[in-house]
C-alpha cells in the first residue's frame, strides 16, 4: 500500500516549479534495479501516445483469494503484477497528486486512476524484481553474476531485453549477499 509519506515524497518530486506540465515523468522504485531498456522504451512510447504506461508481468503461480467463507481460486489470466517505472504525462500525474490522500492508493497508477484516467498496462520484464526480502537479494546476486548475454538468453518472450544496471548497484548487491 502506498503510505502517506510515500505520497508526500512523490508529490514533492513532481510538484516542483521547474517541472513543466508538458512532457513525461517516470516514477521508479529504487529497489527494482533490473528494469530493462526495452521496458523503459515501451513505457515512454506508450505514455507518449496514451498519457500513461504501467509495466506488468503475468503471475506464474496458482492464486487464491481469501473470503469470509474460506478461499477461492483466481483465474491468473485476469491478474497482473505491477512494476515500475510508471510513466505519466506530467500534468496528469501532478494534478492527480492534488487530490486528498486515500488509503486505497497502492501506487502512482492508482492515484491517477482515481481521477478517472484509464491506466494503460504494458509488458514489463520478469527480471525487474522488487528487492524487499532476503531471498530477493539472493536472486539479485544470480542476476548480477550473469553476463547480459546469458541473462537475455533466458528470456521466455523473445524480447531480447538488455538489463540496465550500474556496476555500483552490482557491487552493492554482491556485498550485501556475501554478508547474509
Amino acid at each position: 500500500m502506498l503510505r502517506a509519506d510515500t505520497t508526500a515524497s512523490i508529490l514533492s518530486g513532481t510538484d516542483l516549479k521547474f517541472v513543466n506540465n508538458e512532457g513525461l515523468v517516470a516514477i521508479h522504485d529504487g529497489v527494482r534495479p533490473f528494469v530493462s531498456i526495452d521496458t523503459i522504451k515501451r513505457c515512454f512510447d506508450t505514455a507518449e501516445k496514451l498519457g500513461n504506461a504501467i509495466p506488468t508481468i503475468s503471475p506464474t503461480e496458482s492464486l487464491r483469494i481469501l473470503t469470509d467463507q474460506g478461499s477461492l481460486p483466481v483465474n491468473r489470466l485476469h491478474i497482473k503484477q505491477i512494476q515500475t517505472p510508471q510513466v505519466f504525462n506530467t500534468g496528469l500525474i501532478k494534478n492527480a497528486y492534488l487530490q486528498e490522500y486515500s488509503p486505497d492508493f497502492t501506487d502512482d497508477a492508482t492515484v491517477l486512476e482515481k481521477t478517472g484516467e484509464k491506466i494503460n498496462l504494458i509488458e514489463g520484464n520478469r527480471e525487474n524484481i522488487k528487492i524487499t526480502n532476503p531471498e530477493d537479494l539472493l536472486i539479485s546476486t544470480a542476476f548480477c553474476r550473469l553476463s547480459p548475454d546469458s541473462l537475455t538468453a533466458q528470456r521466455h518472450n523473445g524480447l531480447g531485453n538488455e538489463i540496465l544496471i550500474s556496476n555500483n548497484a552490482i557491487s552493492f548487491i554482491l556485498n550485501i549477499t556475501n554478508n547474509l
